[in-house]
């Protein structure tokens, strides 16, 4: 169904003649519950990982270069909690 000489292709007209089952609302109602909570908890790590990802860009050049001892670093970091 892919289109192209060299390398096959996905274009919008392979998906329109594609067909695909589609659950009864009621499994998706109850799949959503089951999964909602796992996504959440991704999110959040995320969330969590590019805070602590700024933190370090902040803190640690500023710790490398003596600018600023690990005490004065670690006050930073509760104000910004």
């Amino acid at each position: 169904m892919a289109h192209g000489s060299v390398f096959s292709t996905i274009t919008r007209q392979t998906f329109d003649s594609a067909t695909f089952a589609r659950p009864h609302a009621q499994l998706l109602q109850s799949f959503e519950t089951y999964v909602a909570p796992m996504f959440h908890r991704i999110l959040s790590g995320v969330q969590e990982s590019r805070t602590l990802a700024q933190t370090r860009d902040l803190l640690l050049p500023k710790l490398m270069s003596g600018e600023i001892r690990v005490r004065d670093a670690e006050r930073v970091v509760e104000a910004m909690l």
